[in-house]
């Protein structure tokens, strides 16, 4: 290993488990996290240049998900490659880059116990925060403060019902029911598939209750067992056959107060869906993270779409679903309609009318 500035080239990584390697670290190297001091390195990794994470990660998601996640703990350097190859062979070089510790989050922390009482507004906490989320996620982006569908207090009791515990899918269930919201006016038939808990269902259904023309229905279609075998040349290593499973009793449960739009269709898609083959639909929300459903939905429900609907594909624009990324792909470009990659990672096509 060759020191050059603050940059380190590391020597041959040895697998460990799954996507997991580790490379030892010499002793002139400043300390990694440790049990004490989680968050304590401020080291950054680059594959080829290319800077790779996020830093700090569990050990068990190294080996089980890999995606260039690493973390430097102790006298060791535990990584994945960025793309799910091995690090020990595929002949690229990591470099490990040691920041100044005023300039990690060991710093940012400091700076910001010994500034927080003084700060004048909810913008400059934000700014601090943000300063910090850069360092532990590298890559991942902050959006902008302060917008203002946070204050629908009628939108987060929903979303907060279903008790996830975090607001990572907040603006895309806000996306699926301001859609919805657009979609009643042509009063069509609305169809979900993939449900798991019905949170989307939820609010679609709800969509329909409060401002759609009486008698609309929604149809949720869904294996409730979770996912099918994902394709390993099709949908990469991020998910499991099984994955995302939510029974159908939990699922009628939580849907309850909406039962009488509701049509559930148990099944593997696309075993179900001739139950509506005669429907014309104004919306049509995707969301089966995998190729071959996701091709399936829309091979079947395009052409029963009213000019104006809605398909809107959760998945579309997420490292962890390639397939269904290719899937809309594939299909939009032979019927050569635009698909809209929403900032909330979904893919929105307005169908045309024919």
């Amino acid at each position: 290993m060759k020191k050059d500035a603050r940059f380190w080239r590391l020597s041959q990584a040895r697998q460990i488990s799954g996507f997991g390697h580790v490379v030892d670290l010499p002793d002139e190297m400043p300390d990694g996290d440790s049990i004490g001091s989680p968050n304590a390195s401020t080291a950054r990794l680059f594959e080829n240049g290319r800077e790779i994470g996020p830093a700090h990660a569990l050990h068990s998601d190294i080996e089980a998900l890999g995606q260039g996640r690493f973390s430097h703990w102790g006298r060791q350097l535990y990584l994945s490659a960025s793309d799910g190859t091995s690090a020990s062979s595929n002949g690229r070089v990591y470099e490990l880059l040691i920041e100044p510790e005023e300039e990690g989050v060991a710093g940012v922390l400091r700076d910001g116990a010994d500034r927080v009482s003084a700060l004048q507004s909810d913008y400059e906490r934000f700014e601090l925060a943000e300063r910090l989320f850069n360092i532990l996620v590298p890559g991942a982006k902050v959006s902008e403060f302060g917008r203002t569908y946070f204050e629908d207090q009628s939108f987060a009791s929903v979303y907060e019902r279903f008790g996830e515990g975090n607001y990572r899918a907040y603006d895309r269930r806000w996306t699926v029911a301001q859609l919805a919201r657009h979609a009643v006016s042509l009063e069509g038939t609305f169809a979900e598939c993939g449900v798991y808990r019905g949170a989307t269902a939820y609010l679609i259904a709800r969509t329909l209750k409060l401002y759609g023309a009486s008698g609309l229905k929604l149809h949720l279609f869904d294996s409730f067992s979770g996912l099918s075998n994902p394709s390993s040349s099709m949908d990469g290593q991020y998910w499991r056959a099984g994955d995302m499973a939510a029974g159908l009793d939990e699922v009628r449960a939580n849907l309850a107060e909406w039962s009488d739009c509701i049509i559930i269709h148990p099944g593997w898609i696309p075993s179900r869906f001739s139950d509506v083959a005669t429907e014309r639909f104004a919306f049509v929300h995707i969301d089966v993270d995998l190729f071959q459903p996701t091709h399936d939905s829309l091979v079947f429900f395009y052409e029963r779409m009213l000019p104006g609907g809605v398909i809107l594909c959760d998945d579309y624009g997420f490292a962890s679903c390639p397939g269904a990324r290719t899937a809309m792909e594939d299909f939009f470009e032979s019927v050569r309609e635009t698909i809209i990659h929403l900032p909330t990672g979904q893919g929105l096509v307005i169908v045309n009318g024919r």
